[in-house]
């Protein structure tokens, strides 16, 4: 990606809401291979608010308990570690941000997008030639799917109205997302995601995956795990436009991803719409 003017000023002049550590080393902390129920529900007791929205979670009509859960690490227990690290990680980069001035952003269909992707980049990437049972690979898939479209975040906070009319672009003129806030905004999420990504001191992995999983070009540093967060990007619009049948991935190729496989993933990703969504509205 080329230097982009309104970016340069976001970086320069707009407040870039900042990371706290704790929640910096939250991060690093969920990503870890080696963690288990008890060292991951000893991390998210550090965060008190993160442990009453899992716990929530635990005992919602989502999880479905048969008897009431009353410990974090129950509630890991209960939930999975997939599910807790996903929930926890997006309610510690959702935080910083300030929505409220851009009433067209809806947080839960930004929950639950973000949580289809993560999903759908953990599937995909034990399909990747090479990386079938590499766990760390799927899971760093996972988390750069999770983070694809943290820049949409941003830019509902540090630039509301121009996001707004964005959004108001794509149900009207029905344009991507992308396209509309190029138009609108003069930039993208993936180029503020990037610049969020760099400003946070995130793994480089991430930031290119949010910066460049737009781009079927990439093929630098990273570039399997950015092609396919795109690939699931991809699959995920298509679930929320209500459409049966995937059309064809290129980039499924330069993957070595049997194309039956990515439909393999589509159809699991439809079969847990409903339930993100649900996930979405007992959270928020």
């Amino acid at each position: 990606m080329e230097n982009n003017p309104v970016a340069e000023h976001i970086a320069h002049h707009l407040r870039i809401p900042v990371l706290p550590n704790s929640a910096l080393q939250l991060i690093k902390a969920l990503t870890s291979e080696d963690i288990g129920f008890r060292e991951l529900s000893n991390v998210v007791n550090q965060h008190p608010s993160i442990a009453a929205r899992l716990l929530a979670l635990a005992n919602s009509a989502w999880a479905a308990p048969l008897v009431p859960v009353l410990t974090v690490e129950n509630a890991c227990a209960r939930l999975g570690l997939n599910v807790v690290r996903s929930v926890s990680l997006g309610l510690a980069v959702i935080a910083p941000f300030n929505t409220a001035n851009c009433p067209a952003f809806d947080l839960k269909q930004f929950w639950a997008s973000s949580m289809l992707v993560a999903e759908g980049s953990g599937l995909l990437a034990a399909g990747v030639s090479g990386y079938e049972k590499n766990s760390m690979f799927h899971q760093t898939a996972q988390t750069a799917g999770l983070l694809h479209n943290l820049g949409l975040l941003c830019l509902a906070d540090v630039m509301p109205k121009e996001t707004h009319e964005a959004f108001q672009a794509v149900s009207h003129d029905h344009l991507t997302i992308i396209d509309a806030l190029r138009l609108k905004a003069k930039t993208d999420y993936c180029e503020i995601g990037s610049l969020v990504g760099n400003a946070w001191g995130l793994p480089k992995v991430f930031v290119v995956a949010m910066g460049h999983h737009h781009e079927a070009a990439y093929h630098e540093e990273f570039w399997q795990v950015s092609t396919l967060v795109g690939c699931v990007v991809h699959a995920v619009q298509h679930l929320f436009d209500g459409l049966e049948m995937l059309p064809d991935e290129p980039r499924l190729t330069e993957l070595a991803v049997d194309p039956q496989y990515y439909g393999e993933v589509y159809e699991k990703l439809g079969a847990k719409l409903n339930k993100f969504q649900s996930m979405a509205n007992d959270l928020f």
